[in-house]
């Protein structure tokens, strides 16, 4: 029987840089409600799953699958200032287009939809879709469930 001493040392690194759960939201550049969102969803995971009622408050993240996860907003292209009209951050697009935080990262993530990267911004605020392309990703999501 072999030891994983590697998968120990990596997983001792990660509780050592572990963000609680009350600063993910800081760390990502996302609101609270966002980060509640991607978590359910299962876009971001916990170092470790809760252990019960009331135990999500004492959730900690690894700042190494967060980096993931920015990284891939990080990946996205720079929006042009002259093309900027008619973007908007996920939550304007949401709010406006009626999606939900993790159908629209998803789609983005997956190369259904483009995402653009704000250069002025940073995290997951700096990334930005095109209102029309959400409109289309709404309308062919609801002709699918129908």
């Amino acid at each position: 029987m072999t030891f994983p001493v590697g998968e120990v040392e990596v997983l001792q690194e990660d509780v050592e840089n572990a963000i609680p759960y009350e600063k993910v939201a800081n760390y990502l550049g996302a609101s609270v409600r966002q980060v509640q969102m991607l978590y359910g969803a299962g876009m971001i995971m916990p170092l470790f799953p809760p252990a019960g009622a009331g135990s999500v408050r004492r959730l900690v993240f690894g700042k190494r699958h967060l980096d993931a996860f920015l990284d891939q907003v990080s990946q996205a292209d720079v929006l042009d200032e002259e093309a900027a009209d008619g973007f908007a951050t996920i939550a304007v697009a949401c709010q406006r287009i009626g999606m939900m935080t993790p159908d629209l990262i998803d789609a983005v993530f997956a190369g259904r939809i483009r995402g653009r990267r704000d250069p002025s911004l940073s995290g997951f605020a700096a990334l930005k879709v095109r209102l029309d392309d959400v409109r289309r990703l709404k309308a062919a999501t609801e002709i699918q469930t129908a």
